[in-house]
């Protein structure tokens, strides 16, 4: 395992060091490799990770693209002036970000696991981003990421569609009642699968789409344009055998959000969703998708329950919520249901970046996805920037999602998070259409 490991990072380095997008690519496509773990001198760390602090070596370091010998002037407080009287509301927000998760570690009961998920879900998805605002300069860099993550997803539909007739690599919990059958992909867990695709599902529309206006395709083009096609159907097909509800409507509001965005089809948008919603009021009210839709199961209760639990919680601490990974044990004298087990978070995006970087944290986390959505809706109306109507269709993707789940809560999902900020300043600097 580790001879195999060490030449698999050799072999990563040799590749983004000659040719940085095709590094990229391959790091995006990756991003499901957190999952395998080991320690090295008694520290924990992932295969992601690894892949992490060669990335930002190289995207630093190389000498002759690196930005410490190309773009110095990144690291200089006149250059953090610069670029903070540019985007003031991202710069304050993350900053505050950073700092609230940094403090939830003093808060924390276990300062091990707690440093393991600052650095895995907050300070290296920052940084990386950071450095990704700088390397994106040209809309082919972009394409090269977003291709990997596509080609990601693809990889993880194909295992669960297998899964699906197979059960291959299922564990039993989920395989043992054919009437409750659900796919885990490589996550071991089926919504592993949902929050992973469901945002995917944008990023190859945005391919498809700029990758169709091009007068001129190369074997790269044709390749990213098929596989992105692929992807869609496969990916909104294992998301219905994961049975994930919340992914699959964060996938239906982002694709009606499109259709809104366009002013062609912006009427029919809104008459469709006045008579869908007319339609699915007047379904009778056992109607198990009415009962699924609005929390009314077995599963939507027991998540009222942990929210009511959350809510009871931060009544108490509302300032430092209960600090990074301390959820489940401190979440236990508030129980509801004490015959089931304690799950990691809350199943909601704010009660869960509350619990973990209390109030500040979580004020911080809105405050980004605000100037997100912000951002993009002035250059949308401005020129119908085809980046900033992707970007808020995968925006509204994770919201949707983080309304009955934690999706920011997971080593890949957090890089593609931190992405879209990164894509949003490198569109906002260009004054043509992305």
């Amino acid at each position: 395992m580790i001879l195999f490991t060490s030449i698999f990072l050799l072999c990563f380095t040799f590749i983004i060091y000659h040719n940085r997008n095709l590094g990229l690519l391959l790091f995006f496509f990756l991003l499901p490799t957190y999952l395998v773990r080991f320690t090295i001198l008694t520290l924990p760390t992932t295969l992601l990770e690894l892949l992490f602090f060669i990335t930002t070596a190289t995207i630093l370091f190389h000498p002759k693209k690196g930005l410490w010998h190309t773009k110095k002037h990144i690291f200089t407080f006149s250059y953090y002036k610069t670029f903070f009287a540019k985007h003031p509301s991202l710069v304050l927000a993350t900053t505050l970000f950073c700092i609230s998760s940094t403090i939830a570690i003093g808060v924390a009961l276990d300062t091990t696991k707690a440093i393991g998920a600052w650095k895995a879900f907050f300070i290296e998805p920052v940084v990386f981003a950071y450095l990704l605002a700088h390397v994106i300069e040209k809309k082919r860099d972009i394409e090269y990421i977003l291709f990997g993550i596509v080609l990601s997803g693809l990889a993880t539909s194909v295992l669960a569609i297998y899964q699906h007739f197979t059960g291959w690599m299922v564990p039993w919990d989920f395989w043992e009642n054919r009437n409750t059958y659900r796919v885990t992909g490589w996550y071991g867990f089926p919504n592993g699968v949902g929050i992973y695709l469901a945002p995917i599902i944008s990023f190859a529309g945005y391919l498809i789409a700029t990758t169709a206006t091009k007068t001129k395709k190369h074997v790269r083009d044709h390749a990213q344009l098929w596989l992105s096609v692929i992807c869609i159907p496969l990916a909104l097909l294992s998301i219905i055998y994961a049975k994930s509800t919340g992914p699959l409507i964060g996938v239906a509001a982002a694709v009606g959000l499109w259709f809104l965005l366009h002013k062609k089809t912006r009427t029919w948008t809104i008459v469709c969703i006045v008579l869908a919603g007319m339609f699915f009021f007047s379904l009778p009210a056992e109607n198990p998708i009415k009962k699924e839709v609005l929390a009314q199961d077995r599963s939507g209760q027991i998540r009222k329950d942990m929210w009511a639990e959350s809510v009871e919680y931060l009544r108490v601490h509302p300032i430092t919520g209960a600090g990074l990974m301390s959820y489940q044990k401190e979440i236990w004298p508030y129980r509801i249901d004490k015959w089931i087990e304690v799950f990691h978070h809350p199943h909601n995006t704010i009660l869960t970046m509350w619990m973990n970087i209390g109030f500040f944290g979580m004020f911080a986390f809105v405050w980004i996805c605000v100037w997100l959505a912000r951002v993009s809706l002035q250059h949308i109306v401005k020129k119908q920037s085809m980046a900033h109507i992707y970007i808020l269709c995968v925006l509204t993707t994770f919201l949707v999602m983080g309304l009955v789940d934690s999706p920011y809560i997971k080593n890949d999902m957090a890089m593609l998070f931190w992405l879209l900020p990164a894509w949003a300043v490198y569109s906002c600097t260009k004054k043509s259409t992305q």
